[in-house]
């Protein structure tokens, strides 16, 4: 059975007003329908969560916060790695997907701000402090910087060896250090047990929050009552939350097989869950789950099918002489449906009378334009033609179609309709759907999306991950040392790929897999399109922001990708998924491009750490 996956972004072209919001779609395999064979959701296994506390303790001097827990207890099931750290050690040599992951732990931003690399001598006696709570002695120092010395052990496995060696180690020193490490392993279980209890999930995020459960963490000793230390873990938590930013901005995110998975599975799509309500009643409201995650498009589009009779009938329309209705193109397939009016939230964020789009709704099927209908896209009208329950378009932009949509009535893209006819008309900016986050009135600048690195051989079936509003507005969205690539007025910039300048290439969390053209002939699958190999390729392309208006300078920076056999895809996770286009001066880089990486979105006209918008930053 071959079920439809989506791929997502506007024309960004339309913004800047170069041409009508009708084209700009890739040919090839992102047009077309990507099927997989169902599977079953894998839950983080529980057996591994005392060996991940051990990793976060060793390598981050902190509890695991629930997301990371269960994230890299999904990976490590998935992985058939060991449930200690003796055999995790061992499977370090032999496996190396484990040893990615354990290296993804070493060579993390956190651990080396606690650790440094600077000095071999410095870095052994860092670890001891925090892993064992003492200075290593004379002969421990010099065989740990001799072993790293001579490249026996690395910056980035050397904290497991000496937490496994500890554990091992049978004189009095080595049961005095065992003692120490049950116990704050024993704490840190604790701890990560009420972040959960006390839904402070999102708090328990940003360097504050992990200062203070270090701290915490290590006044545990070896002698410590852990029983009576409980009340001390729960006391650090209730601090975490106090001292938290006042405005939640952080919420979850799933990838997972969608919402449909009886007819539809969906592979690298990420999704949230939104609350809208009705101006005109404000208490009547409701929330909608598997709403796609999309920094390739603007404005918050929902399936009439996924709306209450009750919110359907009470949403109030926004007008135009007549109904106001838009025909929406995306890369994979066009959508049409009324702008409505709603009162929106997600975490802690709100906006009222806010423009979004009711997709499918039936009082507008009928009178579909032929503009609009035969654009040569099919009709993406259901939750399962659309692959999710609707789609919040965080990207680049403020509103859907901007000055072009003001000055232009003959676009093919808002119409005035009646209830038998429509007739294409301008839309003001304050009419247009407008982008959530501009919407807000705080963290309205961009938004951060945070998903954990996957391995290629063994991706877990689903994963975990955050959307964070606001870019170096609170403490936790700090854009700090990213890497700032400024877009052109289109929302572009440039992927160099096999010797080939591509200048309309964009980042897209909404696009499920890879997107280019296919220069160095890798092979397709027979059924569909995508890139089906042999093995798998490893691949490089570096991409290129246009020059910034401060310096002239552009930011260049090579990324390593992976291509592997799509209809070898059987979960909801894949790193290595991907398919040619027929569009030459395009690379789409979907959401494999976003697993391991903070990825920062800033809107254009807006401004963070002195860098304005639109730029894109990792």
């Amino acid at each position: 059975m071959r079920l439809s996956l989506k791929s997502l972004i506007l024309v960004a072209a339309c913004i800047a007003g170069l041409n009508a919001c009708s084209g700009g779609q890739n040919g090839g395999a992102d047009e077309q329908a990507k099927h997989l064979a169902s599977s079953q959701k894998i839950i983080a296994d529980s057996s591994y969560n005392q060996v991940v506390e051990q990793l976060y303790v060793a390598y981050f001097g902190r509890p695991a916060d629930p997301n990371g827990l269960a994230n890299f207890s999904a990976q490590l099931a998935a992985d058939g790695a060991p449930t200690d750290i003796a055999g995790l050690l061992q499977a370090y040599g032999t496996n190396s997907a484990v040893k990615a992951l354990i290296d993804s732990f070493g060579t993390s931003t956190e651990s080396k701000n606690l650790y440094g690399t600077d000095s071999p001598t410095s870095f052994v006696t860092a670890v001891f402090e925090n892993v064992l709570g003492r200075a290593p002695q004379s002969s421990g120092l010099a065989f740990w910087v001799n072993a790293l010395n001579d490249n026996s052990v690395t910056y980035g496995n050397v904290a497991l060896q000496i937490m496994a060696g500890a554990l091992a180690n049978n004189t009095a020193q080595g049961q005095q250090d065992t003692d120490l490490i049950d116990n704050r392993i024993t704490v840190a279980t604790a701890f990560t047990s009420e972040v959960t209890a006390q839904n402070a999930t999102a708090d328990y995020a940003g360097s504050a929050a992990a200062a203070t459960a270090r701290s915490m963490l290590a006044g545990v000793s070896a002698s410590t009552n852990t029983t009576a230390f409980e009340s001390t873990v729960d006391s650090t938590v209730s601090t975490i939350v106090a001292d938290a930013p006042p405005v939640n901005n952080v919420v979850a995110i799933t990838v997972d097989t969608g919402a449909d998975p009886a007819n539809l599975d969906s592979v690298d799509a990420a999704f949230v869950s939104v609350t809208i309500c009705a101006p005109s009643n404000p208490s009547l409201c409701q929330t909608i789950d598997h709403v796609l995650v999309d920094t390739g498009s603007y404005g918050l589009r929902l399936i009439y099918s996924t709306l209450s009779p009750q919110i359907a009938a009470a949403l109030s329309a926004q007008t135009s002489g007549t109904t106001l209705v838009e025909c929406t193109d995306f890369i994979d397939g066009y959508s049409w449906g009324p702008v409505r009016q709603v009162n929106f939230s997600i975490a802690g964020e709100s906006a009222t009378n806010m423009n979004m789009q009711v997709i499918g709704d039936p009082a507008f099927n009928g009178i579909v334009p032929p503009a609009c209908s035969g654009s040569g896209l099919l009709p993406e009208d259901t939750v399962d033609s659309f692959g999710s329950n609707g789609v919040i378009g965080v990207g680049l932009f403020q509103q859907d179609c901007g000055s072009y949509c003001v000055a232009n009535t003959n676009d093919n893209h808002y119409y005035t309709c009646s209830q038998s006819s429509c007739n294409d008309t301008g839309a003001s900016l304050t009419q247009q759907v407008q982008n959530p986050v501009s919407m807000f009135t705080s963290d309205n600048n961009g938004v951060i999306i945070e998903l954990p690195s996957v391995s290629v051989t063994s991706p877990p079936n689903t994963l975990s991950g955050t959307m964070i509003f606001g870019v170096n507005t609170q403490s936790n969205n700090a854009l700090g040392s990213a890497s700032v690539f400024q877009m052109d007025e289109s929302g572009y910039f440039t992927t160099i790929f096999d010797g080939t300048s591509m200048t309309n290439s964009f980042i897209d969390s909404g696009s499920n897999g890879l997107y280019f053209p296919n220069l160095t002939n890798i092979p397709t699958c027979s059924d569909d399109g995508f890139y089906c190999p042999g093995s798998t390729i490893n691949l490089t392309a570096t991409m290129q922001g246009v020059p910034n208006l401060v310096t002239t300078a552009s930011n260049t920076q090579t990324i390593a990708f992976s291509i592997g056999y799509a209809d070898n895809v059987s979960g909801a996770v894949s790193v290595d998924f991907g398919a040619p286009n027929t569009d030459g001066t395009s690379f789409d880089w979907g959401l494999p491009f976003f697993f391991g990486r903070n990825v920062y979105v800033v809107m254009d006209g807006d401004t963070a750490a002195g860098q304005t918008g639109p730029f894109v930053a990792f």
